[in-house]
Formats: C-alpha cells, sequence, structure tokens
C-alpha cells in the first residue's frame, strides 16, 4: 500500500422491503447503493448490479467506480481528486428474510489496484451464514 491510499472493509446489515423477484432484490441493491456512493462528494459514477447464484441465498454483486473531489486522505490543502473504486456483496438473509447482510470493500488512491476485485471477492468468501 503506497501513501495516499486507504481500503475500507465493512459489514452491515438491512432492512430489507419484501421483494419478490430476482430483478426488484437487483433494482433495491443498486438503488441504497448509487445512493450511498452517489453523495456530492463522487463524481462520475459508474456502477452495476447484477444477481448472482454463487450462494445459496439470493445476493447482488454490486461494483462501483467514482471520483472522490473531497478525499479523507489528502493532505491538507491538496486538492486532486482521487479514484475510487467499490464492490458490495449483499445478500438476503437465508434465516430472516426481512434483512439483508452486505459486505463492502473499497479502495481510493491514485491508482486503480490490479488486485482489488480478487481481494474483494476473498473478502466476501470469507463471510458466510452458518449451516448454508
Amino acid at each position: 500500500m503506497s501513501p495516499g491510499e486507504i481500503y475500507v472493509a465493512t459489514i452491515s446489515w438491512i432492512s430489507l422491503p419484501p421483494v419478490a423477484t430476482p430483478q426488484d432484490f437487483v433494482a433495491f441493491v443498486k438503488r441504497i447503493s448509487d445512493a450511498s456512493v452517489g453523495e456530492s462528494r463522487f463524481k462520475d459514477l459508474a456502477s452495476t448490479a447484477e444477481y448472482s447464484s454463487e450462494r445459496r441465498y439470493p445476493c447482488v454483486r454490486y461494483r462501483a467506480t467514482a471520483v472522490d473531489t473531497q478525499p479523507q486522505i489528502m493532505e491538507p490543502g491538496q486538492t486532486t481528486p482521487l479514484p475510487f473504486e467499490g464492490e458490495t456483496l449483499t445478500c438476503q438473509n437465508p434465516l430472516l428474510t426481512n434483512v439483508a447482510f452486505a459486505v463492502a470493500y473499497s479502495h481510493e488512491g491514485n491508482h486503480p489496484d490490479p488486485n482489488f476485485h480478487a481481494d474483494a471477492a476473498n473478502l466476501f468468501a470469507g463471510v458466510q451464514v452458518p449451516g448454508h
């Protein structure tokens, strides 16, 4: 990791409205994920959300890139925007279907990380619902 780079990993619970179809679940995840990345400090947001069958319960993989116009890791007085990349795996809890869990991983720095998506996949693989 170079100076001026930051990696963040989080796991969170989300209240899940009734979702009747995989398309409804994808639309819900994309809407809340875009809203969290699309804060006023992020510009040029490009994102995708795709249904994932990698687990035995419904999941959506979300990927985003943007430019952070107000990076929190800058030196005082620095004004250079930094590239941001994020990936989230959001899954409906197989035991409590009115909640989902989201595992998120992001990177911000002067250059994209060529290992970012592989590192995100390794993180996601380590978060499991016991017995499922």
